[in-house]
C-alpha cells in the first residue's frame, strides 16, 4: 500500500515546480483574472500596476498593499515578480511624491480630469470623476465632493461646455441638410 502511494505521488509531482518563495517589500504583478475592472473588454486585463508585497501568510498566499475594495491576501499563482532593473529607455513610475499639507490636512495634485460618471448610491446617484494625480501612474475614481475648488474641474466643465456646443452644431447642420 505505502508503495503503491509513493508512486502515485511521484507521478502527480513530476511536473510540478515548487511555489515561488516572495520576501516582504518584493514588487510583483497581479493577474487580474479574478478581479472585476471598468475596462470593457478582459482582453487586455492579464495584469494590473506593480503592488509591493507587504506579508506572507503561510507559504502558497502573499498579503499586497492593494486599493480599498479588493481583498489584499492572493495565491502565489496569480503573481509574477517584478523586474527591479528597467531598460534605460523605461520610466520607473514607482516613486510617489509626498503630500500637500494643508491646514492640517494631506492634498494630492490633481493633475487632470479624464472622465466622469454617474453610479448608484443608495436611492440615488452619485458624480465622479477619473482624476489623474500629479506624479501618479494610475488615475482613480474620486466622487465630485471632494474636488471641490479644483482648477482641472474648472478645466473640465469648459471642456464639456465646448463638446456640448460642438455637437448642438452638429446637430443643427445636419437637420438643416436639404434632403437629396
Amino acid at each position: 500500500m505505502a508503495y503503491s502511494q509513493q508512486n502515485t505521488e511521484n507521478q502527480a509531482n513530476k511536473h510540478r515546480s515548487p511555489a515561488t518563495n516572495y520576501q516582504v517589500g518584493d514588487k510583483v504583478w497581479l493577474s487580474l483574472k479574478n478581479i472585476r475592472t471598468d475596462r470593457p473588454s478582459k482582453k487586455l486585463d492579464w495584469k494590473n500596476a506593480k503592488y509591493e508585497v507587504i506579508g506572507l501568510v503561510g507559504s502558497h498566499a502573499v498579503r499586497l498593499n492593494t486599493p480599498p475594495g479588493i481583498h489584499p491576501v492572493f495565491h502565489v499563482d496569480l503573481l509574477r515578480l517584478a523586474s527591479s532593473d528597467p531598460l534605460p529607455s523605461q520610466k520607473n513610475d514607482d516613486s510617489q511624491p509626498p503630500s500637500i499639507m494643508v491646514n492640517g490636512e494631506e492634498e494630492y495634485m490633481v493633475e487632470k480630469i479624464l472622465d466622469e460618471r454617474r453610479r448608484r448610491y443608495g436611492r440615488g446617484h452619485r458624480l465622479e470623476y477619473l482624476v489623474k494625480w500629479s506624479g501618479y501612474a494610475q488615475p482613480t475614481w474620486e466622487a465630485a465632493t471632494a474636488l471641490e475648488e479644483v482648477q482641472a474641474l474648472d478645466e473640465w466643465l469648459d471642456h464639456l461646455s465646448d463638446s456640448a456646443k460642438a455637437c448642438a452644431v452638429l446637430k443643427a447642420r445636419f437637420l438643416l441638410l436639404p434632403e437629396q
